[in-house]
């Protein structure tokens, strides 16, 4: 027999207690699975990015140096934010026993497009406690950023002393001299300016409703899934059953009119 829709309707017809049964059964367990996992509540924090040539705007020249190519910059901040150490360090000011590993698995880190702004997202069972990841997380990267910028400009602060130092007195006072004094001063001011060129631009919140499971559109899915599976095996045991149920399947099957 053909999968004419004639043929199709008859089959729904006589094995419609198969279909209707796929139908209960599966939103059922779909919907039955899903309250019983656990909930996981997600929340997002953004960082902003602030221009990285502000010491070459104030002074002349930079120790920290950034690509020109906004795609390329957005993916340098991404892989910059996910670096182990960030979440090692905000695994340590968590505590709970939490390490860096178990803090880089619970959040995940977006560039927006080709912006300036990064997304942390953290998700976890208590939803206080994923704000306060993604809000550490953030505040860590910040803090590792700066410390970096600075361990840089103290690097340079050594050189420029070194050559100072090396100086006579009257060289000092002579204009290399002054020179040299000039920069270190310079990046001492600078030390003090760095921030890591980031901000955290939006904190997290505690969200009101879970992430997931999402019962509602699980077993919307498992209704639909139901109905697919429940033809499924009305054509199939349609096909298994091999008794004659009308005149026109006699006719086929003894290729002689009844």
């Amino acid at each position: 027999m053909g999968l004419s829709l004639p043929n199709l309707l008859h089959v729904v017809r006589r094995r419609l207690g198969v279909i209707f049964l796929c139908l209960v059964l599966t939103p059922t367990a779909a919907l039955a699975v899903s309250l019983l996992q656990e909930k996981l509540y997600t929340t997002k924090a953004s960082l902003l990015f602030r221009d990285p040539q502000f010491d070459q705007k104030l002074f002349g020249s930079t120790f920290v140096q950034e690509s020109n190519d906004p795609a390329r910059q957005a993916a340098t901040n991404v892989e910059l934010v996910s670096l182990e150490e960030v979440a090692a360090r905000t695994a340590r000011r968590l505590g709970r026993g939490l390490s860096g590993e178990d803090v880089s698995d619970a959040a995940k880190v977006e560039a927006e497009g080709q912006s300036d702004v990064v997304s942390i997202s953290a998700t976890a069972p208590d939803p206080k406690f994923a704000a306060r990841l993604a809000n550490t997380f953030g505040e860590e990267y910040v803090d590792f950023r700066r410390e970096a910028d600075r361990s840089k400009i103290r690097e340079a602060q050594q050189l420029v002393r070194k050559d100072l130092n090396g100086l006579s007195a009257k060289e000092r006072r002579s204009g290399p001299g002054e020179s040299l004094a000039g920069r270190l001063s310079q990046l001492g001011v600078l030390a003090s300016l760095q921030t890591g060129n980031a901000e955290l631009a939006e904190t997290a919140r505690a969200p009101d409703d879970p992430a997931s499971p999402q019962p509602v559109r699980n077993a919307a899915l498992g209704l639909v899934l139901g109905a697919l599976l429940g033809l499924g095996l009305a054509l199939l045991v349609d096909r298994l059953d091999r008794r004659l149920r009308d005149p026109k399947e006699v006719e086929d099957a003894f290729e002689r009119p009844v």
